[in-house]
């Protein structure tokens, strides 16, 4: 079984994720319990990527991708750039 994690990056309890797992499993609609929620808005995305594109060569910032700066898989990063979709978390 996968660690599941709570949005601020605790982990579950053993229990707590095993009856998450056995409602998922059994087909309980957990996206409607659990409400998603953009990672940033398109303000931040914005801001942060003027941040990267102005970050300094040998910068932290410099040193990664610009999707992976904004927290980003490359396929939500390609989705986002397409379509304006912003992901949720």
């Amino acid at each position: 079984m996968s660690e599941l994690t709570t949005a601020s990056g605790q982990s579950l309890t053993p229990e707590l994720e095993a009856a998450l797992v056995s409602e998922a499993e059994a087909g309980f609609d957990l996206e409607r319990l659990v409400p998603r929620r953009p990672r940033l808005s398109a303000e931040e995305i914005n801001a942060r990527a003027t941040e990267w594109r102005a970050a300094p060569i040998g910068s932290p910032a410099a040193q990664v991708d610009l999707h992976e700066y904004l927290g980003m898989t490359w396929d939500q990063y390609q989705r986002w750039a397409a379509t304006g979709e912003i992901p949720t978390v």
